[in-house]
């Protein structure tokens, strides 16, 4: 089944971001300035659209969806230094089902059929692409805590030069390879 959702992003793209982003102003829990929000919302719709062009819907996965992965992990990684959940970051791309659901009803209202077939491609890549969001905070968070750890562990073997040549350290603990 082809999907008629390239065509309507690329239609109605500016209708849909103006109501993506007036539905992201109007919680009280976002903790993005607007006009960042509006900034990404637009970058995302932008990638989205051009990587849907093809016809290629759901492979989020695909070479088509790497510009939108690429978006997508750059926010993630900004909000998750600045201490966002998983749940704050992916908010901004589940947002985005209310906005195209308004618009495939509007468009479907005398075809049901096409309606859910659409509501359900629709709904599928959004999830998508909010788990792609969901693992590279994932990852980000594993690479911080790493990082953490490599710093601990340097600061918590002091090595003190008494000579050349010569260095005093605390062998405190369980000695291994590092």
């Amino acid at each position: 089944m082809l999907s008629r959702l390239p065509q309507i992003l690329a239609h109605d793209a500016k209708a849909i971001l103006e109501n993506w982003v007036t539905a992201l102003r109007s919680r009280s829990d976002l903790r993005v300035n607007p006009a960042e929000a509006e900034a990404q919302c637009r970058d995302i719709l932008l990638a989205l659209t051009q990587a849907v062009a093809d016809g290629n819907v759901t492979d989020v996965r695909g070479i088509a969806f790497a510009p939108l992965r690429d978006i997508l992990a750059d926010i993630v990684r900004r909000h998750t230094v600045l201490g966002f959940t998983p749940s704050e970051i992916a908010t901004t791309m589940f947002s985005l089902k209310p906005q195209l659901y308004t618009r495939l009803q509007a468009l479907f209202a005398d075809e049901p059929a096409a309606l859910a077939d659409e509501i359900l491609i629709a709904s599928q890549l959004v999830d998508a692409l909010g788990l792609l969001m969901i693992e590279a905070h994932q990852r980000v968070r594993e690479e911080l805590i790493t990082r953490q750890q490599q710093e601990i562990s340097e600061l918590a073997t002091p090595v003190v030069k008494l000579w050349d040549g010569i260095l005093a350290l605390p062998l405190i603990g369980t000695l291994d390879s590092s």
